[in-house]
């Protein structure tokens, strides 16, 4: 019983992540809600569906987040810009947990966010904390 109790909370949990993700997405756009719409039709879940739809966008130039402006938050101390930077360049929702997370590994890394960017550029398809992970 217990097994299955995880495994509901693991889905509802994945669920709300998903509803946050997308309409972080679409953000208001209804000409961006029928394009998602339209992707998620063809998809085998909401997550397929949601990297189909961050790579559209990527490939329109949304989240294009200079290194300069990331560096500039950083040496600033601007946490909260920075996350939210973070969240464009990688359209990507970043929890506070995961937010912690990049900034330790890249604090412990000498051109830490560099790496992380450049990491970025190389395969805009991976998620922040797959690279953080890696410095």
């Amino acid at each position: 019983m217990l097994k299955k109790a995880n495994k509901l909370s693991i889905c509802k949990m994945d669920s709300g992540l998903s509803q946050q993700w997308t309409s972080y997405l679409i953000n208001n756009s209804e000409h961006r809600q029928v394009e998602y719409g339209e992707i998620q039709k063809n998809s085998k879940t909401s997550m397929l569906a949601i990297m189909g739809y961050r790579r559209v966008l990527k490939n329109r130039g949304v989240g294009n987040i200079s290194f300069i402006q990331l560096n500039t938050a950083y040496i600033d101390k601007d946490y909260k810009l920075l996350h939210n930077l973070l969240q464009q360049l990688f359209l990507e929702i970043i929890n506070d947990g995961k937010f912690k997370i990049v900034l330790d590994k890249i604090g412990k890394k000498e051109d830490g966010l560099l790496i992380l960017y450049n990491n970025h550029r190389n395969d805009t398809g991976l998620r922040i904390l797959n690279i953080a992970m890696t410095l």
